[in-house]
């Protein structure tokens, strides 16, 4: 089974991870958030980013959220200005054991904090992806048999059961902040599936068509 952190660790038991990252480490997560998604990599991306750094992926996320929040407090802080400002920031967070390696961490964080236009492009794409509306963020789905007991002339109930009622529970949950909105659970028969399944690949087809188009 594989081990998850239950809760993020602190800001010095964060740094106390990343020290260890190689250079090489620091150099394939900035490929990696250079790109058009920035720091919204998908789960794809961070096994990949796991699998070639040798690094936790629960880590690499942490570190990348980590990055994510430095971003938008660094936001008036000169380029110039930035590895000073990061190497007083990091001095103050962590204990003596840390103190070696608060320069390796400001100089090889800062780079990072240099793709700014990618993260900020990537910040727009996503709020005109979520709009106002209360955007899907996972499902997950429940099959259940459910009996249709039979019933004598008297009314009760018989020890037969007829062909069984194949249901589906399908639960979408969202970023909604409305508690009512947060999560939605739909339920379909078989019929339903169909339907949905197939006007689902019919947004596909149409999504295709305008990355064809476009």
């Amino acid at each position: 089974m594989v081990q998850r952190n239950i809760a993020p660790p602190s800001l010095p038991g964060l740094l106390h991870i990343v020290a260890e990252f190689e250079d090489s480490t620091f150099d394939r997560i900035a490929t990696e958030i250079s790109k058009p998604t920035s720091t919204t990599l998908t789960d794809e991306q961070f096994v990949r980013l796991s699998r070639e750094t040798n690094v936790d992926e629960d880590d690499l996320r942490l570190f990348i959220s980590f990055v994510t929040f430095l971003y938008e407090q660094t936001e008036g802080i000169e380029a110039g200005q930035l590895e000073d400002a990061l190497l007083q920031f990091f001095e103050d967070a962590v204990g003596d054991d840390l103190q070696s390696k608060v320069q390796f961490l400001a100089k090889n964080i800062s780079s990072l904090l240099s793709y700014r236009e990618a993260f900020d492009a990537a910040e727009k794409r996503l709020r005109l992806t979520r709009g106002f509306l209360p955007f899907v963020l996972s499902s997950s789905s429940f099959v259940d048999l459910r009996p249709d007991f039979e019933r004598g002339e008297d009314g009760k109930v018989r020890r037969v059961v007829s062909d069984p009622v194949k249901i589906v529970q399908l639960l979408i949950k969202t970023n909604s902040k409305r508690e009512s909105e947060s999560e939605i659970t739909l339920q379909l028969d078989l019929p339903a599936v169909k339907q949905l399944q197939e006007t689902l690949a019919e947004i596909v087809d149409k999504i295709e068509i305008l990355e064809e188009w476009r």
